[in-house]
């Protein structure tokens, strides 16, 4: 009897512990928030791991952008579908006298990767193509660009075409750096693989009062064109070019790699896809999905993100992944094989880079606390989140502070979004999941940070 009451009160003890941090949690946030704009529009969720109890939520059921915290619905539906071991193929394929190059989406294929295949040709003794070299685009079909993306932001890397070829991420960087002098030429440095990008560069340098922009176009060819303005500055400025042809880039560098490595092509290049009756002879396999889950989620690297959705549609739907088609992957995914309720949400590319993408707090909790209380998946999905104040999007947040090492989340930003979702361990040895996610403010994401670092810093203690 007095062992049965003794533990009745032990149970006591940890539920009024529980309620007590509950409520100063609580009081505190509160008033961080109010501090902050009584007005903001934000949803949280805080739940304790250990315990599966919830210590605190606002607004958990309500619909906001994610931005880039939308990676995490990828990431944990590819390392589902797919499989952490999962390798994306570039394969060269013969059928008759024609050569097929089957091109599969690989997000880390590089110029460098095509030009061993071209001599991994060479030395399966293929020195003469006496028919057609064919690139086999067929693994993705659809448009190019994600629903919703910002018409203006389509020749930044960010925003590259999502095809089935992609090498070097079907993106390019040059250097601008102005002069002393306004009306003088802004000066581009030279960059890799040049004479298959070119700039017809005609911006001029600007006082700092100018309202006139940079403004930088592409053709189908691949030919660019930079007009405008940019502003006197002491430091260059890096100039991030998607890449606008991806098929023809792929096809050029093909031609010169095979050019290099001794093969002759005596047809034509074009397109179409594999015939079933094709045998292999030789492919470059990509690195791990689990390590290109890593990439994705530190550096919150959307190309990844939105080939990887594509990807799923194809192998859900057994046929060219789209992006609707990646919609309902995703979704049939995480609601099959990890029983979530994604009845709200509105997932129209797997990098959150589209406005039209909408998901509530409880929603991004439910990743959180599926991947966290599964072992097949938690060390995978946890080795990928940024460290505060060690690496990835967190690298230079939270330094210097008791939450730097001790939390890993995701970040996501765009013009009036930031959000924040991960884990942390707090001082009492239990670890938290954690969800902040605000939008349609005015002021800048660096404000907001400051907010959720007082909210992640409450839940330590």
């Amino acid at each position: 009897m007095k062992s049965l009451i003794k533990r009745l009160f032990v149970c006591a003890g940890i539920l009024l512990s529980l309620s007590s941090h509950a409520s100063t949690l609580s009081k505190q946030i509160n008033q961080a928030i109010r501090d902050f704009d009584p007005n903001l529009n934000i949803g949280i969720d805080i739940v304790d791991l250990r315990r599966n109890e919830v210590l605190y939520h606002r607004n958990d059921q309500r619909l906001y952008h994610p931005a880039s915290t939308l990676k995490l619905f990828t990431a944990l539906a590819s390392l589902l579908a797919l499989g952490p071991d999962y390798r994306f193929q570039t394969q060269i394929r013969a059928a008759g006298d024609d050569i097929y190059i089957r091109f599969s989406g690989d997000p880390t294929l590089t110029n460098v990767d095509l030009d061993t295949l071209a001599m991994q040709l060479r030395m399966k003794n293929v020195k003469h193509i006496k028919g057609n070299v064919y690139l086999d685009t067929t693994a993705m079909a659809g448009k190019s660009y994600g629903p919703g993306w910002m018409w203006d932001e389509l020749n930044l890397c960010y925003a590259a075409p999502v095809e089935a070829v992609s090498v070097n991420h079907n993106c390019f960087r040059t250097v601008a750096s102005t002069t002393w002098f306004s009306g003088k030429p802004v000066q581009l440095q030279d960059y890799p693989l040049k004479s298959y990008l070119p700039i017809r560069n005609q911006a001029i340098t600007a006082s700092s009062d100018s309202n006139c922009d940079l403004d930088l176009r592409a053709a189908p060819d691949n030919h660019y064109s930079l007009t405008g303005c940019l502003h006197k500055r002491t430091r260059s400025l890096a100039l991030d070019v998607a890449i606008n042809n991806p098929s023809l880039f792929a096809k050029q560098l093909l031609q010169h790699a095979f050019q290099q490595a001794g093969v002759s092509v005596h047809g034509k290049w074009l397109e179409k896809g594999t015939p079933k009756k094709s045998h292999l002879i030789t492919a470059h396999r990509s690195q791990a999905l689990r390590d290109i889950v890593i990439i994705m989620l530190k550096t919150s690297d959307n190309h990844i993100a939105d080939t990887l959705f594509k990807t799923l549609a194809t192998h859900q739907s057994h046929r060219a992944g789209t992006w609707s088609e990646g919609e309902k992957a995703i979704r049939t995914i995480l609601q099959k094989q990890a029983k979530l309720d994604l009845t709200k949400a509105t997932i129209v590319d797997g990098s959150g880079l589209s406005r039209y993408n909408l998901v509530t707090p409880d929603e991004l909790m439910q990743i959180l606390t599926y991947a966290y209380h599964n072992f097949h998946l938690e060390p995978e999905f946890l080795a990928g989140l940024p460290i505060a104040g060690v690496d990835g999007t967190l690298r230079k947040r939270l330094l210097k502070t008791a939450l730097s090492d001790q939390l890993r989340a995701k970040t996501g930003s765009m013009q009036g979004i930031s959000t924040l979702a991960g884990y942390l361990e707090g001082k009492d040895k239990h670890r938290y999941a954690f969800v902040v996610m605000s939008n349609n403010f005015s002021v800048k994401c660096h404000d907001l940070h400051k907010l959720e670092k007082k909210i992640v810093k409450a839940l330590v203690g």
